[in-house]
């Protein structure tokens, strides 16, 4: 009858993938208005941002646990 709840660790959402994605996607637009910029001379930027970003995740709190859903 009841909700089985989900485990907190499930519901924890990353930020790794959409931060990487509006970073590709600013390094695509810069490479399209920025004369001399290039996807392939910059592609350490991403593995910057990702280790950037799971260094954060890392240190991020855990989020508190719910009560039963009703």
């Amino acid at each position: 009858m009841g909700l089985s709840p989900i485990p907190p660790t499930m519901r924890r959402l990353s930020l790794t993938f959409p931060v990487l994605l509006i970073t590709v996607g600013l390094m695509f637009l810069a490479d399209h208005l920025v004369h001399g910029w290039g996807i392939a001379k910059t592609w350490p930027v991403l593995l910057v941002v990702w280790g950037v970003l799971k260094l954060m995740e890392v240190r991020r709190p855990p989020s508190p646990p719910e009560g039963p859903r009703i």
